[in-house]
């Protein structure tokens, strides 16, 4: 819940100037294993990743995963980007594999859009495709891609849309 002590902790704001935080570890067994059911959830997107994205998993074996978290409320979003080494400093790195799982209630916040532009592509996205958010829906997609979440309709209450983000890395 957002009463966690982990956002005030960290100082997290829904709007700026919050500062960017994650946590980045390798994906060596004994590493998962200490670190208890988020390493259990990071093996399972690896797991899930090496099935969706065999040509790619092959090429380019995941080492590290990145792990940060939101919450916002129903009507925020979060802007159209590409995950990125560096913030997208000098050269562009991406994720082989970014994935999403919501930890609130169904209804709670705007959907993620995810489609199908990369940097670089000289034309705009072909094709979208939002996923609302549910109560433990795990959302695995490719991490080169346009991506952000948009604004929640209606009125909820205090609600807000939380969400823990993993992102498997090369190096």
């Amino acid at each position: 819940p957002i009463s966690a002590s982990y956002w005030k902790d960290h100082s997290y704001s829904v709007y700026p100037p919050t500062p960017y935080f994650s946590y980045a570890f390798d994906l060596k067994d004994e590493t998962l294993k200490q670190l208890g059911a988020l390493g259990k959830h990071v093996q399972n997107i690896k797991r899930l990743s090496s099935e969706l994205f065999a040509d790619k998993t092959e090429r380019d074996v995941p080492q590290y995963a990145e792990v940060w978290a939101h919450h916002r409320p129903h009507c925020s979003g979060h802007q159209l980007h590409i995950d990125s080494d560096n913030e997208g400093r000098g050269e562009v790195k991406h994720p082989l594999v970014s994935s999403i799982i919501y930890l609130s209630d169904e209804g709670c916040g705007g959907p993620s859009l995810i489609t199908d532009q990369r940097l670089g592509d000289t034309q705009l996205a072909q094709n979208g495709w939002l996923s609302h958010p549910k109560l433990n829906r795990l959302v695995v997609f490719d991490g080169s891609v346009l991506h952000g979440v948009i604004p929640g309709r209606g009125f909820v209450g205090e609600r807000h849309r939380v969400t823990l983000m993993v992102a498997l890395w090369k190096d």
